[in-house]
Order: C-alpha cells, then structure tokens, then sequence
C-alpha cells in the first residue's frame, strides 16, 4: 500500500526528471540494480531501499504536501474496516470539508503564485487530497454513516479544487503529471460505478472519454508504472463497454506487461471480468480459437 504516490511512481518520476541509466540510478541510491529495477516495476518495496528513494524524491522540491497527509492517506486506502473508518473520520471530515470548500475554485483562480501550494508546510494539497481519497472509498460502498451520494458529491467538489491546484503548477511535473492522470482516472471509474449499462455504452459517455483523451492519458502514466495493471483493466471494461476493438491489443497487452496475468487465457478466468467485457471477450475467444 502506498500514501499519494507509490514508489514505482516515485522512483518513474525521478526517472523522467532525471535521464540516467538503470545501474546509475541504483548506483546512486546505493542499492543493487534489480532492487531498482523491481521497485520501478512495482513487483517489491524493501523498505530501506523505499526510504532512500522517498528522501531523495522528496528533496527534488517536488513533493507539495506533508508527510502527515501522506500517512493519513495510507492508511485511508489500507483501512478495511470502512464502517469503522467512518466512525473515526466522519466528523473532521465534516468539518473540514465545510472549510475547504471555502477555498474554493473561485478563491483559488485568484491565486497566482504557484509558491501558495507548492510549500507543503501549507499543506493545500495534501488535506484536500486525503479527503477526496476517503470519500473516493466511501463513495464506493453503501455504508450508514456518510450517505453514499453525500460522499460523491464532496468527491467531485474535492477533486475539483485537487485538479485546480495542480493546473497552478509546473505542467511540465512528472508529479503533477502523474496526479492528474489519477485524480482524473478516479472520477472517471467513480463515475463509471455508478452507471446503468446501457449508460456505459453511450455516446455521451464516449464524448467525455475522448473529450479528456483518457486513453492516452492511461497509456503515457501506465508507460511509467507498468505493474499498475488495475489502469489499463478499467481502460479495457471502458473499451469494452463501447465496442472500441481498435484498443483492445495494446490494453491487453499492457495487461500481460503488467506480471499479473501470464496469458488470455488468465484474463478471461479473472473473477472481474464480468459483463462490462463482453465484447472483449467474444474478440479474444475468436483470437484463441484462431491460435
């Protein structure tokens, strides 16, 4: 489990900032290449060599939230007991909500110094991120304490001024880069939860797909963090559900990159792979019978 970025995703945006080789780079954390190398792939994290990479992405100056909202995020996304997490958080989420949304879009488009957010003393980022993370879960389950549209709504509110903040900043981030794909891709599939079937297959949902250039946003983040197989698998249900063959082989191909499926064959076996893949599903049987 990782906090707002994972280490794959910390060490692929010192990576892009930095052009070095893989050697020089374990090299310089003085740790051995396939330690690296793993830890770019998301395949392990041996916690020293995580703690090295962390200390030396976070003095790159682009780190823009507390190491306290950091954790607090962590142990959102890690918590299994929701109802319990709800009990614990749901009246500073009150609360605190009430207060940001204050600072809202208006308030922040005001704001023309950049430095306003980048200082993670300030720590804009990192609180309005750690809620949206919480109602992001919440959002997701039908639980008794937070109303599951209350939750949603605070999430698109929360994730709104997320993505204002970031479009404030240095657009040329890999960090900025990296958030807004993930901000994006979670409305996205937040959205997509909540819709009827024939919903999925619309052509006003094709539009604001193509309208944000979702997939080659996918591709651009998954290029950098190729264990994320959970990306290109909701890209695929979202292909799918709109018949867009055109995608299937590279998506199913990140899929097989990715180490957590070995063939087709595993993926159609997927517990997951419902009937938002059915039109996945009658191409790759073809393919297979082809084979």
């Amino acid at each position: 489990m990782s906090g707002i970025l994972s280490p794959a995703e910390m060490a692929g945006a010192l990576a892009k900032t930095k052009l070095k080789s893989q050697t020089a780079w374990a090299g310089s954390f003085g740790i051995n290449e396939r330690i690296w190398r793993g830890i770019r792939a998301g395949e392990y994290s041996p916690s020293d060599a995580v703690a090295r990479i962390t200390d030396e992405y976070r003095s790159s100056g682009d780190v823009f939230w507390s190491p306290e909202s950091n954790d607090a995020v962590e142990a959102i996304k890690s918590a299994e007991d929701l109802v319990a997490l709800q009990t614990l958080l749901h009246p500073s989420f009150t609360l605190e909500v009430d207060e940001l949304v204050k600072y809202g879009p208006p308030n922040i488009s005001m704001i023309v110094d950049p430095d306003h957010f980048s200082d993670p003393t300030r720590d804009h980022f990192g609180r309005i991120y750690k809620w949206a993370t919480y109602a992001s879960r919440i959002a997701r389950k039908r639980l008794s304490v937070l109303k599951r549209q209350e939750a949603f709504d605070s999430f698109f509110l929360l994730t709104d001024q997320s993505l204002q903040i970031l479009d404030c900043m240095n657009q040329e981030s890999p960090t900025v880069e990296a958030l807004q794909f993930k901000i994006g891709w979670d409305r996205f599939t937040i959205q997509f939860e909540n819709m009827k079937p024939d919903e999925r297959s619309s052509e006003n949902w094709r539009q604001k797909l193509e309208q944000a250039g979702f997939f080659d946003a996918m591709s651009a983040y998954n290029d950098r963090v190729p264990h994320a197989w959970p990306v290109p698998w909701t890209a695929l249900a979202f292909a799918s559900c709109l018949q867009k063959r055109e995608l299937y082989d590279n998506l199913i191909e990140r899929l097989l990159r990715s180490k957590k499926f070995n063939s087709h064959a595993e993926i159609i076996a997927h517990p997951k792979f419902d009937q938002d893949f059915s039109d996945v599903g009658v191409w790759l049987s073809s393919k297979l019978a082809a084979e």
